[in-house]
């Protein structure tokens, strides 16, 4: 999708940093007030809520790069009916 359609790859781009909370984004303040609020309250849960950030962040990521780094459909069309 990067080498056909750079548009919609870059706000793709753009969309995972939103979700993965990009330090410009508003995401990322509603992580540090989570994770500020609950190490001061509650230091035990804070260790979960760190891992849950990262699994999402890498889920997120292999979303972006399956869609958007993979060689294109028609490339690989054109492979196949050669071969």
């Amino acid at each position: 999708m990067a080498e056909t359609r750079p548009r919609a790859s870059l706000l793709l781009f753009l969309s995972f940093l939103g979700l993965v909370g990009f330090p410009i984004t508003p995401a990322f303040l509603g992580a540090d007030l989570l994770l500020a609020d609950a190490t001061r309250l509650h230091p035990w849960f804070a260790l979960p809520i760190t891992l849950a950030f990262v699994v999402n962040g890498i889920a997120a990521a292999r979303v972006f790069v399956r869609l958007c780094m993979g060689r294109p459909s028609e490339v690989c069309s054109q492979a196949q009916e050669s071969a």
